[in-house]
């Protein structure tokens, strides 16, 4: 837990949209503790025979996960000299499905 702590600027952010369609954060998830805490709790399970796929969305580097072939979530993050600042993870099927055509 420490090491991913160290990765996140003390006040991080973590947005998810699921769009309430799919099982995703419904508040920002704020601070370095709990962003890691939020990230180890759905980890065991959520990234098993998940794909990852570098991709550019909305002019920024971003990673599409997939599994069995199928858009997932998609992931940003904005980085300063502090660590990662900013975390967005996209989950709404209707944006996924839009990105991964594109993709």
């Amino acid at each position: 837990m420490a090491r991913l702590e160290r990765l996140f600027a003390e006040d991080v952010v973590s947005y998810a949209d699921g769009g309430g369609i799919v099982r995703a954060a419904r508040v920002p998830v704020a601070g370095r503790e709990r962003v890691a805490k939020f990230i180890a709790a759905f980890s065991s399970h959520f990234w098993k025979g998940v794909t990852l796929s570098w991709i550019d969305a909305n002019g920024q580097a971003s990673i599409l996960m997939s599994r069995n072939g199928e858009a997932i979530g998609l992931v940003s993050i904005d980085v300063s000299e502090q660590g990662i600042d900013q975390i967005i993870w996209i989950m709404r099927p209707s944006k996924l499905s839009a990105i991964a055509r594109r993709a």
